[in-house]
């Protein structure tokens, strides 16, 4: 009975229809096919498997040099393979999830060929109808998934990036809004950070650290490099940051109050976090008239390698600029998990629990 009404005409012209408006019925052929496992995922066809292998392929081969031209020739390949583009949605994923690879990032023209993968006219609205209630479409999470990658590196859509959309979907969908408020609100927001960061975000450790501790501190700050030390396993580096007032403020300390260093804080530069330490003085210090309850900030440092070492390296060499600290005492407080007092004399570190 089920095979009966399974093969008249009217299921299968519902059948047809739901497919081609709707993307969310298969082929009455493919519904009654043979279940595959690939990579523990289940498949009802040898072709989904087939793709699956030949994105793949494409991809690797172009992950062997990790150009640009190479991935751009990557999409060209996949296009040209099939005219109906089949498989577009995985190889749209596939590829955007090893572009970092490539270092493209942050180049709109890949973004843009990307979206160009999409099959045109396919999914555009027929209707008010399918504006006012779009079709549940998996191209539209995929598009929306490569515009959030966009908006997370900070690229700004153009004309190309709008008219691919506009082909593809049509007017008045999901992917060509949130394109737009893109440009919108980069394009507003973007001259009112004090603080811009360069284009493209530097990756050495050194000019990271020197851009975040120039955030923390501010403009009059001078930054010291008090090591900077590459091996084969690690690369050990000290970072220190005072303004002249603040070396000036510690020419003149108390030596019967005690400085405290404080941290790692975090500070995020784009994707990057970087952490650093301070040094404050007591709280009952104060410049004139103003009070601070946790201590006036008189120095900060950004280091890489064994904390308490490389934290004892920036004590002494601050006593070496400064004599005045030699007779005074500097607690650790680090990661607020346990207290080190720094003998004056001895620079050594006795913890306390």
């Amino acid at each position: 009975m089920l095979s009966t009404w399974r093969c008249t005409p009217t299921f299968l012209r519902y059948a047809r229809h739901a497919y081609l408006h709707h993307g969310n019925i298969r082929r009455p052929e493919i519904m009654t096919s043979t279940l595959i496992t690939v990579n523990n995922k289940r498949f009802k066809s040898d072709d989904k498997r087939k793709n699956l292998i030949t994105v793949a392929a494409i991809l690797e081969e172009a992950l062997k040099t990790k150009q640009k031209d190479s991935f751009h020739l990557a999409i060209d390949r996949f296009n040209a393979r099939d005219r109906q583009r089949r498989g577009h949605v995985d190889f749209i994923y596939a590829a955007l999830s090893v572009i970092d690879k490539f270092g493209l990032e942050q180049d709109l023209e890949t973004y843009n060929k990307l979206l160009g993968v999409f099959p045109k006219d396919r999914f555009v609205n027929r209707s008010w109808f399918d504006i006012v209630w779009p079709k549940p479409h998996p191209q539209i999470d995929c598009a929306l998934e490569v515009l959030t990658k966009m908006e997370e590196e900070a690229v700004i859509p153009n004309n190309d990036t709008y008219q691919i959309l506009y082909d593809v979907f049509g007017e008045k969908n999901f992917p060509l809004q949130k394109a737009l408020r893109i440009e919108y609100w980069f394009t507003l927001v973007k001259d009112m950070n004090p603080y811009k960061l360069p284009s493209p975000v530097p990756t050495d450790p050194i000019e990271l650290g020197s851009i975040a501790l120039q955030r923390i501190a501010g403009s009059d700050g001078a930054i010291t490099v008090y090591e900077n030390a590459k091996s084969d396993n690690e690369h050990r580096f000290l970072l220190s940051i005072q303004s002249p007032n603040q070396k000036e403020f510690l020419s003149n300390y108390d030596t019967s109050k005690p400085l405290l260093i404080e941290g790692p804080y975090r500070v995020w530069l784009s994707k990057y976090p970087q952490y650093y330490y301070i040094l404050r003085a007591h709280a009952s210090v104060k410049i004139g008239e103003e009070e601070n309850e946790e201590g006036l900030v008189v120095g900060s440092c950004m280091l890489r390698g064994d904390n308490l070492s490389m934290l004892n390296l920036w004590i002494d060499r601050l006593r070496k600029e400064i004599s005045q600290l030699s007779n005074v005492e500097i607690i650790f407080d680090v990661n607020h998990s346990a207290l080190a007092t720094v003998s004056g004399e001895e620079n050594v570190v006795n913890t306390k629990n």
